[in-house]
């Protein structure tokens, strides 16, 4: 696919997960796969599902980013990292 398009649909991507992390962080509450993680009575799976979303937001920027010719694609530089495991 035109990097433009994946672009496109990352920088979305990206949108609706930013607006997550922004609305959990507000009020204290991540939603993930149809479940309610608190952050104070299951702090620990609302971290990991907090953590889980910035890592998604990190790959949706620079997928953007290679779209517009600002950095080489984050899944391809993650298969090099991974060697022969990629």
């Amino acid at each position: 696919m035109p990097p433009v398009f994946m672009g496109s649909l990352f920088g979305a991507m990206g949108l609706f997960v930013l607006w997550t992390l922004v609305r959990a962080v507000r009020t204290g509450r991540i939603y993930s796969e149809g479940r309610t993680y608190d952050a104070d009575g299951q702090s620990g799976l609302y971290g990991m599902t907090v953590v889980g979303h910035v890592v998604i937001l990190i790959l949706c920027v620079g997928e953007v980013g290679h779209a517009l010719g600002l950095c080489p694609s984050p899944f391809a530089t993650i298969k090099s990292w991974l060697g022969p495991l990629g």
